[in-house]
């Protein structure tokens, strides 16, 4: 069985609250066995939202990752906010550079709202340091 996932062909994010598990654009993950156990993550690989990768296409992702460049800020407009799901948030979150503990606060809200205002604040620390 693979240990690497990667979004199917018409998907553009996932989240998995259970287990924490997001993925994005080519976004390939190592994964642990645990990970195959969750319903939500089991369902997705069956519908084809998920799909196993390759130990030669996560190699070959984590290579490109250290030769790329990154043009702009990963920070997203009070309005791209606004319109992004939960789900998509906290996956968001979990891309931003932030420190273990803030991102996990982060999954732990539950209203759009407050976790559109714990990002602002969080983003205006990081940038203070």
């Amino acid at each position: 069985m693979s240990r690497y996932l990667k979004l199917g062909e018409k998907s553009n994010s996932f989240y998995d609250p259970q287990t924490g598990f997001g993925l994005s654009g080519n976004e390939i993950k190592e994964i642990t066995p645990a990970f195959l156990r969750s319903p939500r993550i089991a369902r997705f690989l069956k519908g084809g939202g998920l799909q196993h990768a390759h130990k030669e296409e996560y190699n070959e992702y984590m290579a490109s990752l250290k030769g790329e460049v990154i043009t702009e800020s990963p920070e997203k407009s009070e309005d791209e906010l606004e319109d992004m799901t939960v789900a998509e948030l906290k996956n968001y979150v979990t891309d931003l550079k932030w420190e273990e503990e803030d991102v996990e606060k982060a999954q732990s809200i539950k209203r759009k709202s407050e976790l559109i205002d714990f990002i602002r604040k969080t983003e205006a620390l990081y940038e203070q340091e």
